[in-house]
């Protein structure tokens, strides 16, 4: 699965843009007096201006060349703080899933996660740059009922469960290495903040099996 396009929603439009820029680095790809759009790699990140009085709060990751995490690691080290996890250590080693990943806020208060997945074999020579990113590697996705819209996803989109996760009750990932939906249960923790997950809305434009791309909405009326 690759996801070609995420929408989500700010109260900060223009800071959003600044730093989507200025500090991740990403190519400004157009917009309007109520939207931003930005090119990650050969996904594009959508930020749409909201008054809604309670902060939307989301979790995405991008994913980098496998052989520069530790580049991306210094590159951003100067320009955000990078989040630590439980133990101290800065760099996540989720071995199950063949990967390693780090974590930090955005200017809305997203938890932004860097993750590389060895098994892509997406080395680059060139030196690390907001450019380098791939693509968006996984969106999150809050729900009060995990396996319900588990079991939608694979009925109507044909998405897999992720083959290195087994689902839970509160937090089930799906697709595969090219693209991932984290799917958790509200109020559940964001990894490794003390965020509790909550719903907004969101759109995601996505390829899955065969190639067909696909539009999925969470969370609109």
């Amino acid at each position: 699965m690759k996801i070609k396009s995420l929408e989500v929603l700010t109260n900060h439009l223009d800071a959003t843009t600044a730093f989507y820029q200025d500090v991740i680095g990403l190519e400004y790809a157009g917009g309007t007096e109520l939207t931003s759009i930005f090119r990650a790699g050969d996904s594009l990140l959508t930020f749409v201006y909201t008054k809604a009085v309670i902060k939307p709060v989301y979790h995405f990751a991008f994913t980098l060349p496998c052989n520069q995490l530790k580049e991306a690691l210094g590159f951003m080290s100067e320009r955000v703080g990078i989040l630590p996890l439980p133990a101290g250590e800065l760099i996540a080693d989720f071995s199950g899933w063949h990967a390693h990943a780090f974590y930090f806020y955005d200017n809305n208060g997203n938890v932004l996660e860097y993750i590389v997945r060895y098994d892509l074999h997406n080395d680059s020579g060139r030196p690390f740059s907001g450019k380098s990113i791939c693509c968006i590697s996984e969106a999150g996705i809050v729900t009060s009922d995990v396996p319900a819209l588990a079991a939608q996803l694979s009925a109507h989109y044909h998405i897999p469960c992720y083959s290195r996760q087994p689902p839970q009750a509160h937090f089930t990932v799906m697709g595969d290495d090219h693209g991932l939906l984290i799917l958790s249960a509200a109020h559940r923790k964001w990894f490794p903040t003390q965020i509790g997950a909550l719903s907004f809305p969101l759109r995601l434009i996505f390829t899955g099996p065969g190639g067909k791309e696909q539009m999925f909405r969470h969370g609109y009326g």
